[in-house]
């Protein structure tokens, strides 16, 4: 079974750092967040402020995770915390 810390070291981190970070959401980010996985479904809210949520499956453990983000108006500034939640 997938840890939290395992989560973490998962963080894909080249790929992430790089992308654009703006109003509207985070979909790069979101769908590109861990190492070996497969994005299953991907919401976002769409508009100027609002919440993002992805359901992702790791290919190793089969295992599927839901995570989701929030944004506000302006390039980031206010986005959340990214909040994992693992489902078997």
């Amino acid at each position: 079974m997938t840890t939290n810390e395992d989560l973490v070291q998962r963080v894909n981190w080249e790929t992430i750092k790089p992308l654009g970070r703006y109003a509207g959401g985070h979909d790069q980010q979101m769908e590109n967040l861990l190492k070996n996985s497969t994005v299953l479904a991907h919401w976002n809210e769409g508009d100027y402020q609002g919440q993002v949520a992805t359901c992702v499956q790791l290919n190793d453990t089969k295992e599927v995770i839901i995570y989701n983000d929030w944004y506000g108006s302006c390039s980031g500034c206010d986005s959340g915390r990214i909040l994992l939640m693992k489902m078997l």
